[in-house]
């Protein structure tokens, strides 16, 4: 973010400062595959409703307050560019900024007169249209293929292709803009960033050993120093920047991603996971030690967790939620969300189990708190 506002403000040091985009691509595209694989695999299936309905809960309403403040501040500010205004308006509602503002040649590199007043959504279209996408190809891929090796290369080839694209599309001594606004070409960020979570799950990244976390942690560090150079070196204007530089900015965000996503100390815990690990399904008392399940009132005994019993008999939803309630009280709502199924035997313990299917809802939030980009 810092790189694309020194770029904004045409600071020297930062010529190529909107490849930070990149990294926003990258990332959301490897949270939002981790997040689609892994609840695949916990139900057998993609719920590609509910991902939708998640991805415009949290997205509309943030949408929708920036389109009525822009709107009103233009009318009241800048009156002479409401004519303008209307038509972006409605390829902001759609999500198609990028293409409507690459068909009316809005260059995104101008630096003379004001910009235009929704010019910055284009990259929230892309990250919309790769909602809409990608889950319907990844479930095709993953219903097709079950070797792991095949759904890579899959990934591995989309983002070659696009990156293929860029090149053939770009004109050396022309405005870039038709290759920076489309979501063909911008998808080579989307997909590394996918290729790497299929490749190396988050799940796994999150249990690397302390050699492995090294290893990432070095990778990170090359990473960084890769966008650096690439953030004060590249321009606009430079024709080694379509595709090269792009590719070569977007693999050294995926060093830094997978980075981010190892264990804090570097050991080998899924419940110690780096900045972009959530496992809910680790303990919540060696996670939270304060929040940990207190005594049930009737025994003073502190409840356990494991496998239901085959003589136990599920209590009723109202009651699980109680116990649910009860148990968790304190901890966190992510945390907390995960736990949706619960069986009980007497008064004296209630056990509380992720995925299981005694209650009416299951849907529980996943590992890491995908949703949005960055999503998400």
């Amino acid at each position: 973010m810092l790189a694309v506002i020194a770029f904004h403000e045409q600071f020297t040091a930062a010529p190529g400062g909107f490849l930070g985009v990149d990294v926003f691509f990258v990332l959301s595209g490897y949270l939002i595959t981790d997040l689609l694989v892994v609840h695949r695999k916990r139900r057998g299936r993609l719920d590609l409703r509910g991902f939708w309905v998640r991805r415009a809960r949290r997205l509309l309403p943030a949408l929708a307050v920036v389109l009525v403040t822009v709107t009103a501040a233009a009318a009241v500010f800048e009156p002479d560019q409401l004519g303008q205004l209307r038509p972006a308006l409605l390829a902001a509602v759609t999500y198609s900024s990028n293409w409507w503002q690459a068909l009316h040649h809005q260059s995104y590199f101008t630096t003379f007169g004001p910009p235009p007043l929704l010019r910055h959504l284009w990259s929230l279209a892309i990250e919309e249209q790769f909602y809409m996408a990608w889950p319907l190809i990844l479930a095709i891929v993953l219903a097709v293929s079950r070797r792991k090796r095949v759904r890579v290369a899959i990934a591995w080839l989309g983002a070659a292709a696009s990156a293929l694209l860029v090149a053939v599309i770009y004109v050396p001594g022309t405005d870039p803009s038709r290759v920076y606004y489309g979501t063909d070409t911008r998808a080579t960020s989307l997909l590394i960033g996918a290729a790497l979570a299929l490749t190396w799950p988050l799940s796994q990244l999150t249990a690397a050993s302390k050699e492995r976390t090294q290893r990432l942690d070095l990778a990170g560090m090359i990473g960084i120093a890769v966008l650096a150079w690439a953030i004060g070196h590249f321009s606009d204007s430079d024709a080694a920047l379509y595709p090269a530089g792009l590719v070569v900015a977007a693999l050294a965000a995926g060093a830094v991603v997978m980075a981010a996503a190892g264990p804090r100390d570097g050991r080998s815990d899924p419940a110690r996971g780096g900045v972009l690990a959530l496992d809910r399904d680790a303990d919540p008392a060696r996670r939270f030690p304060r929040h940990a399940p207190r005594p049930l009132p009737e025994t003073g005994r502190i409840p356990r967790r494991g496998p239901p019993l085959a003589a136990a008999r599920p209590p009723g939803a109202r009651a699980c939620r109680r116990a649910h309630r009860r148990l968790y009280r304190g901890i966190p709502g992510p945390e907390r969300s995960g736990v949706h199924g619960c069986t009980a035997t007497g008064r004296e313990w209630c056990e509380v189990q992720p995925d299981h299917a005694h209650t009416r809802r299951g849907n529980g939030r996943l590992a890491g708190n995908h949703d949005g980009g960055l999503s998400g």
